[in-house]
């Protein structure tokens, strides 16, 4: 090395001082994201949370003078620009014993190394020496630019805005800085560790609420719930999983008849991750009904209380009828009907199709639906209930730009349940979206499905 080339060496080495702002995010996610995006560093947003991985900082090098063996450096420093590399050089101190020099050092200096000098282009690097090799470019990957989100290992859901590509790297790189989630550009790509969309614990029926233990990626602008249920022998348990937060307002606390007994069904929801097992937490503080007053709830709208009093009109009783707020509600257990046939089959037996107040009535009802058929056909063969839940209603489009109405009642059909529903043709047929939704879709009123009826 010439003794220009030293000279500069030195006053590089004094310039360098320590800063350490220029830094991954997260070194683990930033490996994860490039082994699935080899070109990774050529995406703005990416690389600007991985700068030193990409290369985008000074380096760190070690930096110590004269000293007897090059292991034995424990001091570092940062660079002054992304053009200086990691420098180690053999020379002699004045008594001619070999001593070892570290730091860093300009580019061009490492650009034609003599023997005795050795550079390197990772943080700390110049520990030990490297010898110098001619580096060959390798063709780079014909990966296309990242655009969007890349369906590579991604969770499944319903709503494509929730997926995650990596799923871990993007909990890692929240988990380090949860500031990044302001980045859209990675707010996108980790809807669900940047709370865009909530995983929530999601079973139809457990004892114990610690009990469960699957969970579900609910769609953007959707909230955890736990409510209180009845299984079919009549054991209070917990339905879990994710809701609007329209019909979380509605079940707080749900008055229902079930098996003849009259019980209140507690519920809340909360806006965390993973938030519904606390069930104590959610019971007194989403509940917004004081205790005082929920005796208000076992007096129902009028709205489910029976239009008229025929005298001549009588529960027909039996392994298929049941209590419902009150009311007398039978099944046809034995055919589906088109919506007409199922009118028809009610108004035969001084019935008519059913309404609700809304949609946590509907999960309701549709609850006591569920498990009445269970216990009529069996546990084991609880699979063959679910479409008895999704019964045509009394519920129609009338034309004139109201929307959905109640057909016998003439009153307005609650928004929070319309679901599938909002936009439907006129003339579609509303029916029960079924499995504990407490939503209406819309389809052809030729469609033959269940038969529930509700006595005049």
């Amino acid at each position: 090395m010439s003794t220009f080339s030293i000279l500069k060496f030195f006053i590089q080495l004094v310039l360098c001082h320590v800063t350490l702002s220029c830094d991954d995010v997260s070194e683990h996610a930033c490996r994860q994201f490039a082994a699935h995006y080899p070109n990774m560093c050529e995406n703005s947003c990416l690389s600007s949370f991985c700068p030193r991985f990409c290369n985008r900082c000074e380096l760190r090098c070690y930096s110590c003078f004269d000293i007897a063996y090059n292991t034995e450096c424990n001091k570092t420093t940062q660079c002054p620009s992304v053009d200086h590399n990691c420098i180690m050089v053999k020379s002699y101190d004045n008594n001619f014993r070999r001593v070892y020099k570290l730091g860093c050092a300009v580019g061009d200096v490492c650009d034609n190394p003599a023997s005795d000098t050795s550079c390197c282009s990772s943080d700390l690097c110049n520990d030990h020496f490297v010898p110098p090799t001619k580096t060959t470019s390798l063709p780079s990957p014909t990966t296309p630019p990242l655009s969007g989100v890349v369906l590579v290992g991604k969770r499944q859901t319903t709503d494509p805005t929730c997926e995650e590509a990596l799923p871990s790297a993007c909990a890692d790189i929240v988990a380090a800085d949860p500031s990044v989630c302001n980045n859209d550009c990675l707010a996108t790509r980790c809807p669900v560790a940047c709370g865009r969309c909530k995983t929530c614990y999601s079973c139809d029926f457990v004892h114990n609420i610690q009990e469960c233990n699957s969970t579900a990626i609910c769609q953007q602008g959707q909230v955890c719930y736990a409510l209180e249920t009845i299984s079919t022998y009549g054991d209070r348990g917990y339905r879990m999983g994710c809701s609007s937060e329209q019909l979380c307002r509605q079940i707080s606390s749900i008055p229902t008849n079930t098996f003849g007994k009259r019980f209140t069904l507690v519920g809340g929801c909360c806006n965390e991750s993973s938030c519904n097992k606390n069930f104590t937490a959610l019971s007194t503080s989403l509940t917004t009904t004081p205790a005082t007053t929920t005796t208000t709830t076992t007096t129902l709208p009028t709205t489910n209380a029976p239009i008229t009093h025929d005298p001549n009109c009588h529960c027909p009783g039996g392994d298929w009828s049941f209590n419902f707020h009150g009311n007398c509600y039978f099944i046809n257990h034995q055919s589906m009907l088109t919506k007409s046939q199922a009118e028809a089959w009610c108004g035969a037996r001084c019935g008519r199709l059913p309404d609700v107040i809304n949609g946590a009535d509907l999960i309701n009802l549709e609850n006591t639906v569920f498990h009445h058929v269970v216990k009529r056909i069996g546990p084991h063969n609880h699979h063959r209930a679910y479409p008895y839940t999704m019964f045509y209603m009394d519920a129609v489009t009338d034309g004139s730009g109201r929307g959905w109405v109640w057909k016998t009642i003439g009153q307005p059909v609650s928004h929070d349940m319309l679901g599938g529903a909002l936009n439907a043709p006129n003339g579609s047929c509303a029916y029960s979206h079924g499995f504990f939704k407490g939503l209406l879709e819309a389809s052809s009123c030729e469609i033959k499905r269940e038969a529930l009826c509700v006595l005049r």
